[in-house]
């Protein structure tokens, strides 16, 4: 008789998840003092006027640049690279509980949103080769088949 599946199953999937959890607190930390300090700087009086279709290394982007923005957005994004490769690896495993499932779910809709707008577009870059949603519901018509069990 096959035993059935129980939460503790997923161990190393549950532990990749709460890895990607730390991993995406520090990212969005990361991206909000991002945006903060950019607003901020852009607000400055000494700031250069942005030049559509100029070019790369106009004024504003070389004051931007000796305000440090740019140190910042390039730490905001190595920290998206570990999220969304965190990500990633998770995506690669097949869930064997619905809690596994739903930790994935929850992720989707970290990087989708709900349908009004709000996902994450930086994180959701991540996922385009890989397509999150199907893993998630590979492993959800899986479980239903009767997989793991």
């Amino acid at each position: 008789m096959k035993r059935a599946v129980k939460p503790k199953d997923d161990p190393a999937l549950l532990a990749r998840v709460a890895e990607f959890r730390k991993l995406y607190r520090v990212y969005k930390a990361a991206w909000r003092k991002f945006a903060a300090l950019r607003k901020a700087v852009e607000a400055e009086p000494d700031c250069p006027p942005l030049i559509v279709g100029g070019p790369f290394g106009q004024p504003r982007h070389r004051y931007l640049e000796r305000q440090g923005v740019w140190k910042v957005h390039e730490q905001a994004c190595e920290r998206l690279k570990a999220t969304g490769k965190a990500a990633r690896a998770i995506f690669a495993m097949r869930a064997r509980t619905p809690l596994g499932v739903l930790a994935k779910l929850e992720i989707v809709e970290l990087a989708y949103g709900r349908g009004d707008d709000n996902g994450d577009l930086e994180l959701h870059g991540y996922q385009r080769r890989d397509n999150w949603l199907h893993s998630a519901i590979a492993d959800l018509r899986w479980l239903a088949k009767g997989g793991g069990r």
